[in-house]
């Protein structure tokens, strides 16, 4: 199941605080922000596709 825009928004959005938080303004590449969106998106999906445990 793919990821609502909100919550594609939302991982796209920490990825980039937790960045600059770290490197500032001036340090932080968009590459580095896009790969930590993206495997925060996987984390989601896989979330998603796991079955309930019981």
């Amino acid at each position: 199941m793919r990821p609502s825009a909100a919550e594609r928004q939302e991982s796209v959005l920490r990825a980039a605080v937790a960045e600059f938080a770290t490197g500032g303004y001036h340090d932080t590449s968009t590459e580095v922000t896009a790969f930590f969106a993206h495997e925060a998106l996987a984390d989601t999906r896989a979330a998603v596709a796991r079955p309930p445990a019981h």
